[in-house]
Parts: C-alpha cells; structure tokens; sequence
C-alpha cells in the first residue's frame, strides 16, 4: 500500500548559509506539518552529523542531501552513499557527473532552474547542457514561499512538460529554499511523497522521488486512485497499456488541511493534461469525487487542482507527477 506524506526537499541551515540550527531547522518543519524533509546545504553535507534518530523520532524524518551549488545552476543530490565533487563540472561535462552520482545511488534535481542568476544570485539560472536527461530524477517546478504564480516557476513548468513530450520521465517537485525563520505568516508549498505502507524512512522517500510518486501541494491533500476496470492498479510516475478492452480511470478527491482555512483556499476544478501541455478535461470538485478516463492518444497526464486563495481567482493549487502511456 502506498501512502503520501508531505516533505520540504529544499532547506538550508548555518552549515552553509542559513539561519537554522539544525535542530531548529527540523523542529520548525515539524511545527508545520510536515513528516520529513530533505537537508540540502550548499556545498556541504556537514550539518547532517547532528541528526540523530532521538531528533528523528521527536521532530521530522531527514532525507541526507547537498545543493550542488556551482557557476551554472544549482543541483539537488539526495541519498547519495559517496561524495562527488562538484567543482570541476562545467556545462558540458554535467553528464559525467551526472553518471558518477547514479553509481553511488544517488537521486539528483534541478533546483530553481529559471530563478534570477548572477549578481543577483550566482549559478542559479540553469545552463548545464544535460543530453542524458535519463539521469535526472526530478525538476523543482515550484520555488519559494508562494510559489503557484511566479513567473520563473511557469517557466519551470514549461521546461519539464517540454521533457515529458520528450519521452523523458521525471519527478516534480516543490522546494522552498528554506533558509530560516519567518518574520510573517507564509503560504508554504509541500512535496507529497508516496511512500510503501506509509513507512517514513529516507530509502523509501528516495524510492518515492525515483518512481515519481509525488505532487506538489499549496494545500489540499489528494487522493488518487488509479485502476481499470480488471482489479489492476498504478500509482503515479507508472506506465500504463490502454487497449479496447482496458481503460484506465483515475478517480481523485481532495482532503483539507490547516493552511486552507488560513489562506481561504477553496478548491474548485480538476483538469486533465496532456502532451504539450494541454487542458484535456476539467470538471468541477465541490462535494464529489471526480473520474477520468484514460486513453492512449497523449504520450503522459498529470492532474492540476485549481481554485481561489483568498480574493484571487483560478489560481493552481496542486499539480501531479505524470503517469505515462504506453505508445
């Protein structure tokens, strides 16, 4: 059985150039609901000799991680059992490294890909010339504290759908670049990973984000359900057959959770979408479960929640990892 829990796959502590202590850092996360986070300081992977399982235990689950931070963007690696240095990779040598992450079983991301870069923020523009995207688990489509309506994340998105057309299969995640304490209240995004019977251990997240069972969240929790009409299930991130005989339905409604309330968050469409992009079926998601069904004319779908916060309108509110098609 696969369950989702909600994880921060992007935070920084005073190991690199954050505000938290580490304990701080995963006391606060806890404080905000989530059931684990990723620790991605910049450069280093220092900061992890103070996790313990006691800390563990009392606050959050803590996925071992760095953010490659170079003068050509900026690069999540999670889980890796050995280090790879990054100071020698340049845009047309990422895919070396790349490989040399995947021999020590690492998870890789491209963080923030279109987020200003220098002077404002060195490297954090993507240009690696990646041509094996194969060796790239996820994408960062959303960044930063309220992140549903920024233009660099739009871009993001245009960037990752553009790889699924591609045939590419990849993860999307969403990344706060957590690096200290709020002044004010903040409308926070979370990754959902799906987990095997719900176990929260850093293997099982890792194998979550690799099979791209994940969606990105400004609120609701989802469930989905994926079957046909034979007994067979999926999850998201699987690759599914569609023949005259079997089709495939996705069958999702939407839990509210504490931020909603907050931020007047009302869920108010699901829509469908497709190759390139394109808005395949929407239905209405007021007081009932809605159904999709599946074919094999687009090479991917993912599912996109929309709604209003507050006074603004048709903002997205959650977006989901593909499922793929078989061709």
């Amino acid at each position: 059985m696969i369950e989702y829990q909600p994880f921060e796959l992007h935070t920084h502590t005073c190991h690199s150039d954050g505000s938290f202590h580490v304990e701080e850092l995963c006391q606060t996360a806890s404080e905000y609901g989530y059931a684990g986070i990723a620790l991605t300081d910049h450069n280093t992977s220092s900061g992890l000799q103070e996790v313990t399982k006691t800390l563990e235990e009392r606050t959050v689950m803590v996925i071992p991680g760095i953010e490659w931070t170079t003068y050509y963007g900026h690069m999540l690696v999670l889980g890796a059992k050995e280090y790879v240095d990054w100071r020698y990779a340049l845009p047309e040598t990422i895919d070396e490294y790349l490989e040399k992450i995947k021999t020590v079983d690492g998870v890789t991301g491209i963080a923030h890909p279109f987020r200003v870069g220098a002077p404002i923020c060195t490297g954090c523009y993507w240009e690696f010339k990646v041509t094996k995207w194969e060796l790239i688990d996820y994408i960062e489509i959303w960044s930063l504290p309220a992140p549903q309506e920024r233009p660099e994340n739009k871009r993001a998105i245009k960037m990752w759908e553009d790889l699924l057309d591609q045939g590419y299969h990849l993860a999307a995640t969403s990344g706060r670049d957590w690096h200290g304490f709020d002044e004010k209240p903040v409308l926070l995004a979370s990754t959902y990973l799906g987990l095997n019977e719900g176990e929260l251990t850093a293997e099982n997240a890792l194998a979550a984000i690799r099979a791209g069972r994940t969606y990105i969240t400004i609120g609701p929790k989802l469930i989905i359900k994926i079957e046909d009409g034979m007994g067979n299930k999926a999850e998201l991130g699987d690759t599914l057959k569609c023949t005259a005989k079997k089709k495939w339905k996705i069958h999702i409604v939407w839990e509210e959770t504490d931020d909603m309330e907050e931020w007047k968050i009302l869920p108010r469409e699901i829509v469908l979408v497709g190759d390139h992009g394109e808005k395949i079926e929407a239905q209405d998601i007021q007081e009932q479960e809605v159904v999709f069904e599946l074919n094999s004319r687009s090479r991917w779908y993912r599912l996109e929640l929309t709604g209003d916060i507050g006074n603004e309108k048709k903002r997205t509110l959650a977006i989901t990892s593909p499922i793929y098609m078989e061709q």
